[in-house]
């Protein structure tokens, strides 16, 4: 598979072409000819060839929503993927059912608290006891919450040279200081 190529032929007519590649990747990781250790190391490759694209290193153009798409479908194979190698008895019956996979959560706050808050969670190093990338964060909090960050450290430098330096992080102390108080009084 050529994952250029791919991502090209998608961004042409995104919905039918996209549905065809999630088609084409489960039939692929599905099919009892290729080795799971196989499939595994492909998907890892696209996976990682895909953040590239999306990390701006290879200066190719892509479409980040349609790259973010092929990313979050490859993911999930090579989640289920793991689960097999986890469980190698499986029968199809288990494996048919459905693994959580995505979040049915989303950021409904601006971009400017976005960027706050997941600066400070990176800076006080309590996710992967601070081994973690800015831009590993990012990406993951924006999957999970459907959100997709635009321009981080820019936005970040805004917050830095704003008046109040830590906006959101005072309102989150205020109001879980006033639910405090309210559980308080009923007790």
């Amino acid at each position: 598979m050529d994952i250029k190529k791919i991502l090209h032929e998608i961004s042409q007519n995104e919905q039918e072409k996209f549905r065809f590649f999630k088609e084409m990747l489960i039939d692929y990781c599905s099919n009892k000819k290729n080795a799971v250790i196989s499939i595994f190391r492909d998907l890892r490759h696209y996976e990682i060839e895909l953040g590239e694209y999306l990390s701006g290193r290879f200066h190719i153009i892509v479409d980040r929503s349609i790259t973010l798409k092929v990313l979050k479908t490859i993911r999930i194979e090579l989640e289920i993927i793991r689960y097999r190698m986890r469980h190698p008895g499986i029968s199809m019956e288990e494996m048919a059912k459905p693994l959580k996979t995505s979040f049915n959560l989303k950021w409904t706050g601006n971009n400017v608290d976005f960027v706050e808050l997941i600066y400070a969670l990176q800076a006080i190093g309590y996710i992967n006891d601070g081994k973690i990338t800015l831009k590993e964060l990012f990406d993951t909090m924006g999957e999970i919450l459907n959100f997709e960050v635009k321009d981080y450290s820019r936005t970040f430098r805004d917050v830095r040279n704003r008046g109040d330096r830590t906006k959101l992080l005072d309102e989150m102390k205020q109001v879980m200081l006033q639910k405090m108080d309210k559980f308080d009084e009923r007790t």
